[in-house]
């Protein structure tokens, strides 16, 4: 009885004994198993996602060559491998929209925008598209949306960029008030970075506010007075609008500059305004200069435009269209009339206003006749269609 249950027990020993060694064999490749299984899927997803990084590294480089189409695929097969990587669908959106699916991309930045609407990003994507697509309404407010958005990077920088792009917008759709208004509220916004000012100072002129864009540049002169671009610049535009005084102190100061730096020398352009306003001021009887010195400006225009009259009769003497054209030209200084009454222009500022309006007037009537005249004829013709000059 005793040696049986000694045998009894001695099976259970190895019964136990087996059991356990199985279990512990079983657990072993279990874990085994685990980890290969592990092991594989790393490598699975790791070739996946080097698969997905080698199609969106293609795709970039076809967009950045100007491929969108095949861009487009790459980066498709890049979000098959993995769908959900943000940069990937932001990229695809880009080159959708190179490729001209307009829709498709705005779609595809609706989805992303959905998520992070206060993207400067997203909204300036939105904007571009919206105009693309013709909706002026959309595009404003993206526009708008991005210039207040978040900004990865150098945002005020990018927010100046968005709003000069919103501000050619509406230059281009000749929403002038618009757009100028955009451009007062970035030239109160506007740092010392004197190209921003250029820049500032050049759209508004496109919106017809000449006085605001010389003081533009003049803001270029202070923050940068070494540089001569906005000194040439503000020349230009004070000549073209008829403030001689102001133009040639502004390209004395350009050519300066251009010698002091060794920059070159001014544009043929600005050299001729610069010799032409020096002249100008010379001649032109200014209301603010002395009065005997006005008189004398007033006597040698009148003998310079009826000059002028007195050869384009030559040079039309067998013309009779042309002689008849004339005519009203000579009516200015037929006998009786102020332009003609030189000895009482003293002390008579009314008369000697009519004196300069009958030398513009001529200069006008003989341009139309004879054409293009030359000398100090060209100037006061010059003089007489500009917008700043004023007699008195």
């Amino acid at each position: 009885m005793i040696d049986n249950d000694y045998e009894i027990r001695a099976v259970r020993r190895r019964l136990i004994v087996r059991d356990s060694i199985v279990f512990l064999m079983l657990a072993v490749l279990c874990i085994a198993l685990f980890f290969v299984t592990l092991l594989l899927f790393r490598s699975f997803s790791s070739h996946r996602e080097d698969l997905a990084k080698r199609w969106y590294d293609r795709g970039a480089r076809d967009l950045s060559a100007h491929h969108p189409a095949q861009a487009v695929s790459d980066l498709q097969t890049a979000l098959a491998y993995a769908p959900e990587q943000r940069s990937y669908q932001l990229l695809l959106a880009e080159a959708l929209s190179d490729f001209g699916k307009t829709a498709e991309a705005y779609s595809y930045f609706m989805n992303l925008w959905e998520v992070e609407p206060g993207s400067g990003l997203l909204n300036l994507q939105l904007a571009r598209l919206s105009a693309k697509m013709g909706h002026a309404d959309d595009a404003v407010h993206s526009y708008h949306a991005s210039i207040f958005g978040t900004w990865e990077g150098d945002g005020t920088v990018r927010r100046r960029e968005v709003r000069l792009e919103l501000i050619r917008y509406l230059l281009e759709r000749q929403d002038y008030t618009k757009a100028h208004t955009e451009l007062l509220i970035a030239s109160g916004n506007a740092s010392e970075d004197v190209v921003y000012r250029l820049q500032l100072a050049q759209l508004m002129i496109e919106t017809g506010d000449d006085a605001s864009a010389i003081s533009q540049y003049e803001k270029a002169m202070h923050f940068q007075p070494a540089d001569w671009h906005a000194y040439e610049a503000a020349g230009q535009l004070a000549f073209k609008m008829g403030h001689y005084a102001s133009a040639h102190r502004y390209l004395e100061d350009a050519a300066r500059r251009h010698a002091m730096t060794n920059d070159g020398t001014l544009s043929a352009i600005a050299d001729r305004m610069l010799s032409q306003s020096a002249r100008i001021l010379e001649i032109f009887p200014s209301a603010d200069i002395p009065a005997n010195q006005r008189l004398a400006r007033i006597v040698r225009a009148v003998h310079t435009a009826q000059s002028r009259l007195k050869a384009c009769h030559t040079q039309v003497a067998y013309n009779s269209a042309s002689l008849q054209a004339l005519q009203p030209a000579d009516a200015l200084w037929s006998k009786g009339h102020a332009g003609s009454a030189i000895n009482n222009l003293r002390g008579d500022l009314q008369q000697q206003n009519a004196a300069i309006k009958s030398v513009f007037q001529t200069e006008e009537i003989t341009h139309r006749v004879c054409g293009e005249p030359q000398g100090d004829d060209q100037l006061l013709l010059l003089t007489s269609r500009s917008p700043g000059v004023v007699l008195q």
